[in-house]
């Protein structure tokens, strides 16, 4: 994660830079973090290499058994052996 060393105010800093450049343009971000993901278009949980989970953030939290929600909640995985590096988000953004 291209942030996750910075402080919240340089993070939106970085952040609002990208969401500029980015406009008129589809985006595709792998991402850890929550902020950096939640106003993505298109949202797609990945666990072991296999997309488990799409949709958009509203879409994903409805469904509190999700692994979506599990992560946004920060709750460990119920397999032991699947540990948090081995999820993360794809997202895909089309910025107008």
């Amino acid at each position: 994660e291209a942030t996750s060393a910075l402080d919240a105010e340089s993070e939106k800093s970085v952040q609002e830079a990208l969401d500029r450049v980015m406009i008129g343009r589809t985006t595709v971000i792998v991402a850890h973090r929550l902020s950096t993901i939640r106003n993505a278009d298109m949202i797609a949980v990945v666990e072991r290499g296999s997309i488990v989970e799409t949709g958009n953030h509203e879409e994903l939290i409805s469904n509190s058994n999700s692994v979506y929600v599990s992560l946004v909640q920060g709750h460990p995985s119920p397999d032991p052996s699947l540990g948090q590096s081995s999820r993360c988000f794809i997202l895909i953004h089309n910025y107008n």
